[in-house]
């Protein structure tokens, strides 16, 4: 055996190192997709609870569906941030947010 066929890496094991690379960045871009998933979803589920102030899930579900037009089970799913919201509704639940956010500010003042 030749000193430069044990210098020299083989070609399928530069290829293997490359595929080994590209799936390791590739589960650090997954990663961090999942975690700024969940922080969206974190988000939203502590908007939800500002607008819609309950005792409990439940009660907040059913009052967040009928307003939402949606049920009380995806609801829940958005509280335990278990799904992503619609655009349109998280357009609502900030419109209902802000303007719970106002009648608390004119509560307060008076």
């Amino acid at each position: 055996m030749s000193m430069a066929r044990l210098v020299t890496p083989s070609i399928r094991s530069l290829r293997l190192k490359d595929t080994v690379s590209r799936w390791k960045d590739l589960a650090q871009k997954v990663f961090r997709r999942r975690c700024i998933r969940n922080e969206a979803r974190m988000w939203f589920s502590e908007l939800l609870r500002a607008a819609f102030p309950s005792q409990s899930d439940r009660e907040l579900a059913r009052t967040a569906a009928k307003v939402l037009d949606c049920s009380e089970r995806q609801v829940l799913n958005w509280l335990n941030a278990r799904n992503d919201a619609p655009l349109r509704v998280v357009a609502q639940v900030l419109v209902v947010a802000k303007a719970e956010i106002i009648f608390k500010q004119i509560e307060v003042s008076e």
